[in-house]
């Protein structure tokens, strides 16, 4: 009996261990911005500007993005995405692509110069 009790405590600890470590799930950055844009898209060449444009977010994973122009016109493309803040999403590196996302406004936001300002974007989430 004597040994019976450390044992039975041992098993309870693990227990809650186990189950407190299954709980541990990272919120995704991508789920936040996700779906269909309307707004400006300007293209540099061929020349093309609409006001009207539509531009999908999809996610590829929890900190990616695939950006997708409703036409042939612009490119789609796929860009890693972080939170700085609680009302911004931004690329991760941002080199010939620029992309921030406002989430502080209702609804959020985009913007994005893609291929150093070859086609630029900008539009609110439907």
């Amino acid at each position: 009996m004597k040994n019976f009790h450390p044992l039975l405590i041992l098993t309870f600890i693990t227990s809650i261990i186990a189950t407190s470590c299954n709980n541990n799930t990272v919120p995704s950055i991508a789920d936040d911005v996700t779906g269909t844009y309307i707004g400006s898209m300007n293209v540099a060449s061929p020349s093309y500007q609409n006001t009207s444009y539509v531009v999908t977010v999809t996610s590829v994973s929890s900190t990616r993005v695939r950006i997708t122009p409703q036409d042939s016109h612009a490119s789609a493309w796929e860009q890693d995405v972080m939170k700085p803040s609680s009302t911004s999403i931004t690329c991760v590196v941002c080199t010939t692509n620029q992309l921030s996302f406002d989430l502080s406004h209702s609804p959020n936001t985009i913007a994005y110069n893609y291929s150093n300002s070859a086609e630029q974007f900008s539009g609110a989430k439907q």
